[in-house]
């Protein structure tokens, strides 16, 4: 089971940290990463984030950091996941909960930076995410 820890660092979206937690803790993906620090951040900061390590001076939706073999970090910005969350008429807390699952996939080895590699993440993606909205463990 991984243990997913999130932590809230901006202050321009109002977040339900309770409801990410509770639709995060039914997350049972086999492991590693065994543990998972979620860090919500402003465009500003993930900005940032993404030119020191991607070199892209703009804001992005979420990024992932494997630590180590069992840990990882996944930071995503909520002003970015409020857009996306708009698009596809979701709470904000749900497109976090679709940022975490692809951050996730990604600290487990997942690519999208092709076309083949990202169909397939992407549907992993969305099978998790469904299976959660309708009260599974995933």
């Amino acid at each position: 089971m991984i243990n997913i820890n999130i932590q809230n660092c901006q202050k321009k979206n109002k977040i339900s940290v309770e409801i990410l937690k509770n639709l995060v803790s039914k997350i049972h993906i086999k492991i590693p990463p065994s543990k998972v620090n979620v860090i919500l951040v402003s465009d500003r900061k993930i900005t940032q984030l993404n030119k020191k390590f991607l070199g892209k001076n703009i804001p992005t939706d979420v990024l992932s950091f494997p630590i180590s073999k069992d840990c990882g970090e996944i930071v995503i910005s909520t002003e970015t996941a409020e857009r996306n969350a708009k698009i596809y008429s979701y709470s904000l807390e749900k497109e976090i909960l679709y940022l975490i699952i692809h951050g996730i996939l990604h600290l487990k080895g997942y690519k999208d930076n092709n076309r083949k590699d990202a169909l397939k993440m992407k549907k992993q993606q969305n099978i998790i995410f469904k299976k959660l909205l309708d009260g599974q463990k995933i």
